[in-house]
C-alpha cells in the first residue's frame, strides 16, 4: 500500500509533478477500477492506494 505521497516521490525523477496532479491522476484510476484505496493502517488521516487485478495485469504489460 503507498501514500500519494510516497507515488509522487517515486515518479519525480521521469515525471516530475506537484502533489495534486499526483492525487487526480490516481483518482482517476481508481474510478477506472485500476487502483483501490484505503485508510492508510500507519497513517492518521492519508490513504493508501493499491493496484486491483486489472490494474497489475495493466503493469504487467507496460513492463514487458
Amino acid at each position: 500500500m503507498a501514500t500519494a505521497t510516497y507515488i509522487r516521490k517515486r515518479l519525480r525523477d521521469k515525471h516530475p509533478m506537484g502533489l495534486n496532479p499526483t492525487t487526480r491522476a490516481i483518482k482517476d484510476l481508481e474510478r477506472l477500477g485500476l487502483v483501490r484505496s484505503a485508510p492508510a493502517p500507519d497513517r492518521d488521516h492519508r490513504r493508501g492506494y493499491t493496484l486491483t487485478r486489472s490494474g497489475l495485469r495493466i503493469a504487467r504489460q507496460i513492463r514487458s
